[in-house]
Protein backbone atom coordinates (compact mmCIF):
# COMPACT_ATOMS: atom_id res chain seq x y z
CA UNK A 1 0.00 0.00 0.00
CA UNK A 2 1.27 3.56 -0.64
CA UNK A 3 1.40 6.09 1.61
CA UNK A 4 -2.29 7.93 2.20
CA UNK A 5 -1.61 11.65 1.35
CA UNK A 6 -4.40 12.35 2.98
CA UNK A 7 -5.98 11.75 6.59
CA UNK A 8 -7.91 8.38 7.35
CA UNK A 9 -10.60 8.81 10.17
CA UNK A 10 -10.37 5.88 12.84
CA UNK A 11 -12.22 5.62 15.55
CA UNK A 12 -10.40 3.02 17.89
CA UNK A 13 -12.66 0.60 20.03
CA UNK A 14 -11.93 -2.07 22.53
CA UNK A 15 -14.15 -5.31 22.66
CA UNK A 16 -15.48 -5.85 25.99
CA UNK A 17 -13.15 -8.11 28.38
CA UNK A 18 -15.92 -11.19 27.48
CA UNK A 19 -14.94 -10.87 24.20
CA UNK A 20 -11.03 -10.75 24.07
CA UNK A 21 -10.43 -6.89 24.87
CA UNK A 22 -8.74 -6.24 21.79
CA UNK A 23 -8.44 -3.07 20.08
CA UNK A 24 -10.42 -2.40 16.37
CA UNK A 25 -9.49 0.49 14.44
CA UNK A 26 -13.03 1.18 12.31
CA UNK A 27 -12.89 3.21 9.24
CA UNK A 28 -15.82 4.54 9.27
CA UNK A 29 -15.58 6.75 6.03
CA UNK A 30 -14.67 4.00 3.92
CA UNK A 31 -17.11 1.63 2.91
CA UNK A 32 -16.35 -1.99 2.55
CA UNK A 33 -18.73 -4.18 1.37
CA UNK A 34 -22.45 -3.58 -0.67
CA UNK A 35 -24.48 -3.68 2.40
CA UNK A 36 -22.75 -0.09 3.61
CA UNK A 37 -20.46 -1.54 6.03
CA UNK A 38 -17.52 0.05 7.02
CA UNK A 39 -13.58 -0.78 6.48
CA UNK A 40 -11.65 -2.27 9.88
CA UNK A 41 -8.23 -3.10 10.99
CA UNK A 42 -7.01 -5.34 14.29
CA UNK A 43 -3.73 -7.49 14.75
CA UNK A 44 -5.74 -10.42 14.52
CA UNK A 45 -7.47 -10.76 10.68
CA UNK A 46 -6.11 -7.67 9.85
CA UNK A 47 -8.87 -6.02 7.29
CA UNK A 48 -12.67 -6.74 7.52
CA UNK A 49 -15.63 -5.00 6.95
CA UNK A 50 -17.54 -3.96 10.35
CA UNK A 51 -21.09 -2.71 11.45
CA UNK A 52 -19.78 0.56 12.70
CA UNK A 53 -23.02 0.85 14.60
CA UNK A 54 -23.37 -2.25 15.80
CA UNK A 55 -19.43 -2.04 17.17
CA UNK A 56 -20.48 0.94 19.00
CA UNK A 57 -23.31 -1.28 20.80
CA UNK A 58 -20.40 -3.85 21.37
CA UNK A 59 -17.06 -2.41 22.41
CA UNK A 60 -16.18 0.19 24.27
CA UNK A 61 -13.88 3.60 23.79
CA UNK A 62 -10.24 3.38 23.62
CA UNK A 63 -7.94 5.99 23.97
CA UNK A 64 -4.93 7.06 21.24
CA UNK A 65 -2.78 7.15 24.64
CA UNK A 66 -3.28 3.73 25.42
CA UNK A 67 -0.38 1.36 24.60
CA UNK A 68 -2.29 -1.43 22.78
CA UNK A 69 -3.95 2.06 20.70
CA UNK A 70 -0.48 3.15 19.86
CA UNK A 71 0.89 -0.04 18.54
CA UNK A 72 -2.46 -0.61 16.41
CA UNK A 73 -1.36 2.83 14.80
CA UNK A 74 2.21 2.32 14.23
CA UNK A 75 1.42 -0.87 12.21
CA UNK A 76 -1.46 1.05 10.64
CA UNK A 77 1.24 3.66 9.35
CA UNK A 78 3.48 1.20 8.53
CA UNK A 79 1.17 0.02 6.00
CA UNK A 80 0.87 3.66 4.68
CA UNK A 81 -1.87 5.10 7.00
CA UNK A 82 -2.16 8.64 7.45
CA UNK A 83 -4.61 8.47 10.69
CA UNK A 84 -6.69 10.82 11.91
CA UNK A 85 -8.33 9.87 14.92
CA UNK A 86 -12.01 10.81 15.98
CA UNK A 87 -13.89 9.98 18.98
CA UNK A 88 -17.22 9.31 17.01
CA UNK A 89 -18.58 9.33 13.38
CA UNK A 90 -22.23 9.96 12.40
CA UNK A 91 -24.67 10.74 9.60
CA UNK A 92 -24.35 14.51 10.09
CA UNK A 93 -20.27 14.97 11.15
CA UNK A 94 -18.48 17.34 10.34
CA UNK A 95 -15.76 15.23 9.05
CA UNK A 96 -18.45 14.73 5.83
CA UNK A 97 -17.09 17.15 3.51
CA UNK A 98 -20.56 18.53 1.10
CA UNK A 99 -20.28 18.45 -2.44
CA UNK A 100 -19.83 21.52 -4.52
CA UNK A 101 -22.92 23.25 -4.94
CA UNK A 102 -23.59 24.24 -8.45
CA UNK A 103 -24.95 27.66 -9.42
CA UNK A 104 -28.71 27.04 -10.61
CA UNK A 105 -29.04 27.16 -14.22
CA UNK A 106 -31.63 30.01 -15.60
CA UNK A 107 -33.50 29.11 -18.99
CA UNK A 108 -31.95 31.43 -21.75
CA UNK A 109 -33.88 34.99 -21.82
CA UNK A 110 -34.80 34.63 -18.21
CA UNK A 111 -34.20 37.81 -15.88
CA UNK A 112 -32.16 36.94 -12.96
CA UNK A 113 -34.23 37.40 -9.48
CA UNK A 114 -33.13 41.24 -9.16
CA UNK A 115 -34.21 42.04 -12.41
CA UNK A 116 -30.82 42.51 -14.65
Amino acid sequence: MERDTEPTLVVFRRWRKKDGGGIIALFPAIVADHRGHCSSYMHVGQHAAADYHGMLLKSLPARVDEADVQNLTAELSSLGYLLKPIRRYGSRSQHRTPPPRKPALRPSGASSPTGT
